[in-house]
């Protein structure tokens, strides 16, 4: 999926985890620009198991925002919330925010189920299940949470 039309300050992505990453060995990615390099995008699972990140249009090496995740499954959205704060929201509350953005765009394309080594490759797959994922402008989260929530109940997910 090409991410080269997101917009500065105005970016969000999302996904559903259906069944979790079992795994805590390495860092495995439920969807990734490039890893840990300049205009990162995305969310993994971290060595060690309990700590998860998510970046989107981050500034720099390094730059994935962490946070200690209770439910492994339910709908996560990432959303550039102003010129230099970034949220994330699990099944549409908001469980952490941070402050570690760029202004640079991503240029690369997002993996799903993957991470993006930075050269195009895959890496880092990830054992999860995801039922979709969505890509866009910010400013959806109320619109589009709402409808895919009302859908997964409507056919038992």
């Amino acid at each position: 999926m090409n991410a080269v039309n997101y917009a500065t300050n105005n970016a969000c992505f999302g996904f559903n985890i259906r069944t979790a990453e079992s795994r805590t060995a390495a860092n495995y990615y439920f969807i990734a620009t490039n890893n840990n390099t300049s205009a990162c995008n995305g969310m993994r699972k971290s060595s060690g198991g309990a700590q998860y990140n998510f970046a989107v249009n981050n500034s720099s090496l390094g730059m994935f925002i962490g946070w200690n995740l209770g439910g492994q499954t339910g709908r996560f959205h990432i959303e550039r919330t102003g010129s230099s704060t970034g949220g994330l929201y699990q099944n549409g509350i908001s469980v952490q925010s941070g402050a570690n953005l760029g202004t640079a765009l991503p240029t690369s394309n997002f993996f799903v189920l993957a991470g993006n080594n930075g050269s195009g490759a895959a890496q880092n797959f990830t054992q999860a299940e995801l039922s979709y994922f969505y890509l866009g402008a910010s400013g959806i989260l109320a619109s589009i949470d709402a409808r895919l929530a009302t859908y997964l109940t409507s056919v038992g997910a």
